[in-house]
């Protein structure tokens, strides 16, 4: 991409989501934890005619419906038990008897997560080629992640967790995530959680979680320009 031209990223940049299905009678707890996918989308503008649309980057993210689960009768230990990645979230900011926030995580978030009840949602992970990193893309894409997806929810989990995303990652009908080796480099992750508290995020206690509560507005992020 020519770095010399310069264009409003947000009429550039698009993301997608992948079809779902979530079973109506609810039996499994399981059910009640939803995966999102989705790509991110780079589209050139009009003058760039030997340019098409292109994948360059691509997310998901777990949707916790605790309400639900509770007006049901479902423990909350068997539904964030479905995955390893949820269940460190339940054991972090989850009370085991009584299946609450914990104090600690109520105390951070803004009164108003009252109405909001216990749904959390969770970004498992974002990845963005390398040529497209860089000028707040990553965080353009994470805050209108959380504007959309984040209603109903009371807190937003992200966990700075560094890995590799390359084209390689990206397949005809599917993301290879299983490819996206995490990196273990500690000096990486303390920088990319600074990297994610510019939006609010923070680290409340021993967990590799961040915490955002979704009454808080969120700041605006200078777009990029390319």
């Amino acid at each position: 991409m020519d770095s010399t031209k310069t264009s409003d990223l947000l009429s550039r940049i698009s993301i997608g989501m992948e079809p779902s299905r979530t079973p109506l009678d609810l039996e499994d707890p399981s059910d009640y934890v939803n995966y999102l996918d989705g790509l991110i989308y780079y589209s050139p503008e009009d003058d760039e005619a030997n340019e098409r649309e292109e994948i360059i980057g691509a997310f998901r993210m777990v949707h916790i419906d605790a309400n639900s689960a509770t007006e049901n009768g479902t423990s909350l230990f068997d539904v964030y038990d479905c995955d390893a990645e949820t269940f460190e979230f339940f054991e972090s900011f989850v009370n085991l008897d009584d299946e609450e926030f914990t104090n600690e995580l109520i105390d951070f978030l803004e009164s108003e997560f009252v109405f909001s009840g216990n749904n959390v949602l969770i970004i498992d992970r974002i990845g963005i080629r390398p040529e497209y990193r860089g000028n707040n893309l990553g965080l353009i894409v994470l805050r209108n992640l959380i504007q959309r997806f984040s209603k109903g929810v009371s807190v937003v989990a992200i966990k700075p967790a560094p890995f590799t995303f390359a084209s390689s990652h990206i397949k005809q009908n599917y993301i290879d995530w299983q490819r996206s080796e995490t990196k273990k480099d500690s000096i990486e992750a303390i920088k990319l959680g600074k990297y994610y508290q510019k939006l609010g995020f923070n680290k409340i206690n021993k967990s590799a979680y961040l915490v955002l509560g979704t009454a808080k507005k969120l700041p605006i992020i200078p777009q990029a320009v390319y």
